[in-house]
């Protein structure tokens, strides 16, 4: 539910989107200090307003949204990916996959050869895609 008090604000600060933008927000200053991150009234709704419509659009919850966040900026390649609310929603349904992979390996046994060579060639995809994405081409 929306919320609208008289400052104009769209949402409370316990508001769960809310909450959620801060921890993003956090992570991503601790991943990198210089970090962009935004500044005013308007930015900072903006981020909430995505992160809400992950949840009422897109129909994932707010753990599950929570969940997203920490992986993401715990993993070597997404944290370098997503770095607003806006490219968390973009992102949100191969997060949730690759969450999904990673937690249903077996970690009782190491990763073969086969398994370690695929595993890279899909990081590496991954990145090329991002990288395109972003507009980021590599000409020779």
């Amino acid at each position: 539910e929306v919320i609208n008090n008289n400052v104009g604000k769209k949402f409370s600060d316990d508001h769960e989107a809310t909450v959620l933008t801060k921890l993003l927000v956090k992570m991503m200053l601790q991943n990198n200090p210089n970090a962009r991150i935004p500044k005013t009234e308007k930015q900072k709704e903006r981020w909430i307003d995505s992160l809400e419509k992950i949840h009422r659009l897109d129909g994932y919850s707010y753990d599950q949204i929570k969940k997203a966040i920490i992986w993401s900026q715990n993993n070597d390649f997404w944290k370098a990916n997503i770095l607003s609310t806006k490219k968390l929603r973009e992102k949100m349904p191969t997060l949730v996959l690759q969450m999904d992979r990673n937690q249903s390996k077996p970690q009782s046994r190491p990763m073969s050869r086969y398994e370690r060579t695929v595993s890279e060639l899909d990081r590496l995809y991954q990145e090329a895609l991002a990288n395109e994405q972003e507009g980021n081409y590599q000409t020779d």
